[in-house]
């Protein structure tokens, strides 16, 4: 009897808690209608942010990672506190669940292929696809299929072949013109176009850099240093030798290991990725934040990696183009990282870029994508924003940055300081490509400016 009459009485201040909560949600929504207080539509997104994730976690079985569900639902969020009339009778809560829902299932509807792509094939064209975005970028044009089957170790009638298959899973828009050929399938094949000379290590594929720079930080401490000062400072053995006061034969036998070992690491991340992508949706889905968040995630400072971020930012533009809203895009890099890193060490640049990352995530909403990008930079996605939004975000990193506290990192006082440039969609960039170039134009001016210089994008 007396647990009954607790439970019921608990039962009670539990309904009126939920009327009450109600109720100032919709005061909050009729002073905001008054008003159109930008604070008070802020606090009515945080108030209901527990709503998104227990939203998306019934999404789960799709297979897609609960990050970018709970991504989406955000927006369906900020989509129902700007549609709702707070004179109907309807509770918010139901309101936005619907409208959640409804979100994320467009944008699962938007991932899914009319015609499923064989396994073996979608490994293949996924190779060539990482191919070209890597040569384009080396050679600033369109590679010819000699370069990619070199690129790929695959042969040049099996590239073509991948390439003509491409856009067969992939629907035609009922809108476009119908002689109009895709772009990914009109890359021009010039077989003389054959790149003989040493890819330079600038030129390398900013994706690349990052996998091979956190592949370089996984070796022993003084197989490291030998690699840097092979590669990165371009030392010969014997000034190796002389450096790190050891034999020649020693510093050919750590180059040797060294080698062979990164050979190894990056052998088992393709091989890791390749397998994670044939699991099941629902083994996917149990494995979002274990195995396949390590891919998705950058180890230093917990980010998302550079990869992920183009994906993010291609979502977030097609969705942009789908719904006419603007999407910012910041771009900042930390000064003279390079010298910070050869005055205080591997360590210490780690834990400048995790307390950058960190400061990043405090300062843009939950509904923002925060993503490593570079060796040194951060990548900010604003959904909903344009440049006028990017441009107080990156000036409070900017002005904040040079303010953290570094000394547990470093031996010496320390500071750092930071440059960001700024695009908008569409008015800087009608696709993720033109956007991202605009934004690295900005950043280009900026930096050539000096430390702490912000730059906006021009208009094309």
């Amino acid at each position: 009897m007396v647990q009954a009459a607790a439970a019921q009485t608990g039962s009670r201040t539990k309904s009126r808690a939920k009327a009450r909560a109600d109720a100032d949600t919709r005061a909050l929504f009729r002073k905001l209608g008054r008003t159109a207080d930008r604070a008070i539509r802020e606090q009515l997104i945080e108030r209901h942010t527990d709503l998104v994730e227990k939203v998306a976690r019934g999404f789960l079985a799709s297979g897609e990672p609960l990050e970018d569900l709970v991504q989406e639902g955000y927006l369906g969020l900020i989509k129902a506190v700007d549609s709702f009339d707070v004179t109907r009778d309807v509770k918010f809560t139901t309101y936005a669940t619907h409208t959640i829902s409804g979100e994320i299932r467009h944008y699962l509807r938007d991932r899914k292929s009319l015609i499923r792509e064989p396994g073996w094939l979608h490994e293949l064209s996924q190779k060539v696809a990482r191919a070209i975005d890597r040569l384009t970028q080396d050679m600033d044009q369109a590679p010819g299929v000699a370069a990619i089957a070199r690129e790929t170790g695959l042969s040049e009638e099996t590239v073509l072949e991948v390439m003509r298959t491409r856009s067969v899973f992939r629907p035609a828009s009922l809108d476009g013109d119908a002689d109009s050929t895709d772009s990914e399938t009109a890359i021009a094949l010039d077989r003389r176009k054959a790149v003989a000379e040493k890819q330079a290590p600038e030129q390398m594929a900013v994706e690349d850099r990052i996998v091979i720079d956190q592949a370089v930080r996984k070796l022993k401490g003084l197989e490291r240093r030998v690699i840097y000062y092979l590669f990165y400072k371009d030392f010969n053995q014997t000034e190796i030798a002389r450096k790190l006061g050891i034999s020649c034969n020693y510093v050919s036998h750590l180059v040797r290991t060294s080698l062979r070992r990164l050979r190894q690491m990056l052998t088992s991340e393709e091989l890791r990725e390749a397998h994670l992508r044939l699991k099941s949706a629902g083994a996917r889905a149990m494995l979002a934040e274990g195995a396949e968040g390590s891919s998705r995630f950058d180890d230093v400072t917990g980010l998302l990696s550079t990869r992920a971020f183009r994906e993010r930012l291609e979502q977030e533009v097609l969705r942009g183009a789908r719904y006419a809203h603007p999407v910012g895009l910041v771009l900042l890099v930390i000064d003279e990282f390079h010298h910070f890193n050869e005055a205080h060490g591997f360590t210490a640049s780690d834990g400048l870029l995790a307390e950058v990352g960190k400061l990043a995530r405090k300062n843009v909403r939950k509904v923002d994508v925060v993503a490593r990008y570079g060796d040194a930079g951060f990548a900010i996605i604003l959904p909903h924003t344009g440049a006028r939004g990017g441009h107080v975000v990156a000036k409070r990193l900017l002005e904040e940055i040079p303010a953290l506290d570094l000394g547990g990192l470093t031996r010496t006082p320390a500071s750092a300081t930071a440059c960001a440039g700024i695009a908008e969609y569409p008015q800087h960039g009608s696709s993720q490509e033109e956007l991202l170039e605009a934004a690295l134009r900005a950043l280009s001016d900026a930096r050539s400016v000096g430390p702490s210089t912000l730059r906006g994008a021009e208009k094309p």
